[in-house]
C-alpha cells in the first residue's frame, strides 16, 4: 500500500500541464488511504505544493489546514504545514529538518520560500532566494517541480 503511484502520477500530470488530472490523481489517492495519517497528508502537502506552484494560494493553505485539522501528529506534512501556516517559526522548522527529517535537507530552502510567499513576506522570500539560490538550482536539476517552485517565489517577489 503505497502512495508513490498517485504523487508519481500527480507529478506526471502536472509536468504535462494537466491541472485537472493532477487534483483527480490526488482525490483518488485520499480516498484510498484517508485512513492512514501520514500517507494521506503526503498526499495533502503534494496537492498543496501543486496549488502553491499554480498560484492557488488560499487552497494551498487549506490543504496545510486540513492536514493539521485532520492528521496534527502525520510528521514531515504536518510540520511542513505548520511552518507554512505561521505555527512554527523557521529556526524550529530547521531544527527539526536536521534532527528528525534529514531527508528534507534538500528541499528545506525552498520550503521556507514558500512558507514566506505564502505568507506575503515578500521581503523575506527575496533574502532566502539569493541566500539559498546555488543549491536551489542545484536540486532543481533532479525536481523539476522545484524550478516551478523558485519561478513562483520570483513572479511573487517581483510584484
Amino acid at each position: 500500500d503505497s502512495i508513490v503511484p498517485y504523487t508519481q502520477l500527480m507529478v506526471l500530470h502536472e509536468l504535462l500541464d494537466q491541472p485537472d488530472s493532477v487534483e483527480l490523481w490526488a482525490r483518488s489517492g485520499l480516498r484510498v488511504f484517508e485512513s492512514s495519517p501520514i500517507k494521506a497528508a503526503s498526499i495533502r502537502m503534494a496537492l498543496a505544493r501543486f496549488f502553491y506552484r499554480r498560484g492557488r494560494s488560499e487552497e494551498a493553505l487549506e490543504q496545510m489546514r486540513e492536514i493539521i485539522r485532520r492528521y496534527p501528529e502525520a510528521g514531515g506534512s504536518a510540520d511542513l504545514a505548520r511552518l507554512c501556516l505561521g505555527e512554527m517559526d523557521p529556526e524550529q522548522f530547521l531544527s527539526l529538518v536536521e534532527n528528525k527529517y534529514p531527508h528534507f535537507q534538500s528541499a528545506a530552502p525552498a520550503f521556507l520560500i514558500m512558507a514566506d510567499v505564502l505568507a506575503g513576506k515578500r521581503s523575506q522570500a527575496l533574502e532566502q532566494l539569493r541566500r539559498s539560490r546555488k543549491g536551489l538550482l542545484k536540486f532543481a536539476k533532479k525536481n523539476p517541480l522545484i524550478r516551478r517552485e523558485i519561478r513562483r517565489a520570483e513572479k511573487f517577489v517581483r510584484s
